[in-house]
């Protein structure tokens, strides 16, 4: 029987060489790898823009728009039109029409009083790990997220809303579903679970373990679906 030895790294030391090396994260991204770690790398690593056009993307572009004119206080689709990067006049509008559902809903009336922070920024380590943090809104014990989502799922969210919670030292981590024109305030016992998600994402991300954690719910919206051979099969 022949024998081989191969001097230099062995193919486990290789292997993790090519292994991407990932020492940050947002906050949102986070979240997504803690829903699905595929997700995170086509979108985060491969730099992939996802499969199909039209809904999503349109989708997209109102969250953003939606995002800026809360952020800077406009009222008018005259107003969001420079900023808009040649957005169609019904995608402004209606993306108009859901910043304004933040203003007249009752829903949502202690979190427009005060001095409130918005689009503030930190950054803040994770055993070792750093995870920046864009928050849309900061008042003087809660942090609070914008969602356009037409299909709110606060699950998928409650790794972002505790890591914002927790960088900026507040009790209290509130979504404001828009489209819905309600809130979800997370429990105590949500925001302890999610703890523990966004630990076991830091350790997973640190490891470079981006396996697929398929689920009928996750792989519905998923962007890449259409493309991952770990998809969930009906």
């Amino acid at each position: 029987m022949n024998s081989v030895s191969v001097d230099g790294p062995s193919y486990h030391d290789q292997m993790a060489a090519v292994r991407p090396l990932i020492t940050s994260v947002s906050a949102t991204g986070l979240a997504e790898y803690s829903v699905c770690p595929k997700r995170f790398k086509y979108r985060h690593i491969d730099g992939h823009i996802g499969v199909g056009e039209g809904v999503a993307s349109d989708a997209a572009t109102i969250g953003t728009l939606t995002h800026t004119a809360l952020e800077l206080g406009l009222r008018k689709a005259e107003d969001l039109q420079p900023l808009a990067d040649g957005a169609t006049d019904d995608l402004i509008a209606k993306a108009m029409r859901l910043a304004e559902k933040f203003y007249s809903t009752d829903e949502f009336l202690e979190f427009r009083s005060g001095l409130n922070e918005r689009e503030l920024r930190r950054t803040f380590e994770l055993n070792g790990f750093k995870i920046d943090c864009i928050v849309d809104r900061v008042g003087d014990d809660f942090v609070l997220d914008y969602k356009t989502d037409s299909s709110p799922d606060p699950g998928d969210h409650a790794v972002q809303l505790w890591t914002y919670a927790k960088a900026l030292n507040k009790p209290r981590a509130v979504i404001a579903y828009l489209s819905e024109r309600k809130k979800h305030e997370y429990s105590t016992e949500e925001l302890a679970a999610a703890e523990g998600k966004a630990m076991n994402s830091v350790s997973g991300l640190s490891a470079g373990r981006f396996a697929s954690t398929p689920s009928e719910k996750a792989c519905r919206y998923c962007p890449y679906c259409a493309i991952c051979d770990e998809r969930h099969k009906n």
